[in-house]
């Protein structure tokens, strides 16, 4: 199937309760969200039952209903690419979405995994141009209790720079009349001393027609809107960014995103050259990559990180302690870029010796290379 025809881009918002599917193809204007009853916004899908099996085991057959779900979507080699979004990240959970995507013969390289923050940015980043001029608000409220993501973008950087803070602002009553005087109060605080273009609402808590002087707060100088899948939908940008960076007009730097280019400077033959580990702005759970090279000199490998709008590099020389003395160019290094479980990027060093003339000594060398 050529590159043409794999024209679905889809998004997941997953957690342990519930689960939502959109998908954007060429021509729409917007992604669109499923829905499991045709004509209402009903886009939660229960999520994967337990029973009869683990989540592991049951979670490709999962994906399988779901994505079947999607109108038009006759075959998933149609799949350009899938972002599935989670509330939080660590390599297990993103581990574990990518490998049972795969099971559906999706490409690796076609999966991508991102935060709650990460797909708010993409979401709020793809509206009309006056709702994102200055700082943009996500509030949830799940319950009782009432969080809300603030978004910040850095002027004058090309692609923009994108923040965002998640802020736990406390709980609200029960009684409506003063849950809606307490949930204005909580915005005030927010947006007291900002420029605010758009405010995004979503969550349980949010709804049952009480908000009423508390949209005076929201409106005054900024427009809000509420919806129940802002995330889903972000993720689907997301996936389509995936493919045309060349269309994203930001990037977004969080502590899963690494702030440097990651180099190794590297010689062949007569030419010196810099081997990429890792981007900027690509997130740590992404990053798998590794190389072999000839140790010729200290018993070090210099790391260069260089951040996009620096003329400069810092090295880190990563030492190899206990390295047993060879000659120069007798001894083979695999170095591997790869997440540990917090996301924080490793640079994984193993000595492989030289073939039948010098033995592999075991050692592995691991160091937090974006700290």
């Amino acid at each position: 199937m050529g590159e043409q025809e794999k024209e679905f881009y889809i998004g997941i918002d997953f957690n342990d309760n519930w689960t939502q599917i959109s998908y954007f193809r060429p021509g729409m204007e917007e992604p669109e969200t499923v829905s499991t009853v045709v004509g209402q916004e009903r886009y939660r899908i229960p999520t994967v039952a337990k029973q009869g099996g683990s989540q592991r085991e049951m979670l490709p057959v999962f994906w399988r209903r779901i994505l079947h779900m999607v109108p038009g979507l006759k075959d998933f080699s149609q799949i350009a690419a899938v972002t599935v979004n989670l509330p939080d990240l660590d390599r297990e959970c993103v581990e574990l979405m990518t490998v049972t995507l795969k099971e559906l013969h999706i490409p690796g390289e076609r999966i991508f995994v991102e935060e709650d923050k990460e797909s708010f940015c993409h979401f709020a980043m793809n509206q009309e141009k006056e709702l994102m001029q200055h700082d943009v608000v996500l509030f949830r409220c799940d319950e009782d209790t009432v969080s809300c993501l603030y978004l910040t973008k850095q002027p004058g950087t090309s692609p923009q720079r994108v923040e965002i803070e998640e802020r736990e602002l406390g709980t609200l009553p029960k009684e409506p009349a003063d849950r809606d005087r307490r949930f204005g109060a909580l915005a005030r605080q927010v947006f007291l001393g900002k420029i605010v273009s758009a405010v995004y609402l979503t969550g349980d808590g949010l709804e049952g027609g009480w908000l009423k002087d508390s949209l005076n707060v929201l409106c005054r100088g900024r427009r809000a809107f509420q919806g129940k899948n802002l995330l889903t939908k972000g993720a689907c940008y997301g996936s389509y960014l995936q493919l045309h960076k060349d269309a994203r007009r930001y990037v977004y730097f969080s502590q899963y995103k690494l702030s440097d280019n990651v180099f190794l400077k590297v010689n062949q033959g007569d030419r010196s050259f810099f081997l990429e580990l890792a981007e900027a702005g690509e997130s740590c759970f992404e990053v798998n990559r590794n190389c072999q090279v000839l140790l010729d000199g200290e018993p070090c490998v210099d790391v260069w990180l260089q951040a996009p709008d620096s003329p400069t590099a810092r090295i880190e020389s990563l030492e190899l302690t206990d390295l047993p003395a060879r000659p120069p160019k007798a001894t083979r290094l695999l170095i591997e870029a790869l997440p540990d479980r917090e996301g924080r990027l490793m640079a994984r060093i193993t000595d492989l010796g030289f073939g039948a003339w010098y033995e592999s000594s075991g050692k592995v060398w691991e160091y937090c290379i974006n700290e």
